[in-house]
């Protein structure tokens, strides 16, 4: 199923329309979109394939984790960066 995920979005069949019509997440209605993630909160092996992986920006490419069962078709969209998160506190 991949396979024809990929082979129809590199033949212009936008992404959101192929997840929302294929994907088995609550999210597919959104299109699938992950969002920005917070370093440790998803698999090591995805993590590790999304952040040091050799994909550039509208990359398609697949991750495969075998042990849950979890095979993914990913469009890369943003680059990863950090972004520091700071603690404000208002005296009054």
């Amino acid at each position: 199923m991949r396979h024809k995920i990929i082979n129809d979005y590199k033949n212009v069949t936008p992404f959101n329309f192929l997840a929302k019509r294929y994907s088995m997440y609550d999210n597919a209605t959104r299109g699938c979109d992950l969002g920005w993630f917070t370093e440790g909160k998803t698999h090591e092996d995805f993590e590790n394939e999304i952040i040091n992986g050799d994909h550039n920006v509208d990359d398609i490419f697949t991750i495969d984790i075998a042990s849950q069962n979890w095979y993914y078709a990913i469009l890369k969209t943003y680059e990863p960066k950090n972004i520091s998160e700071i603690t404000i506190l208002k005296i009054l």
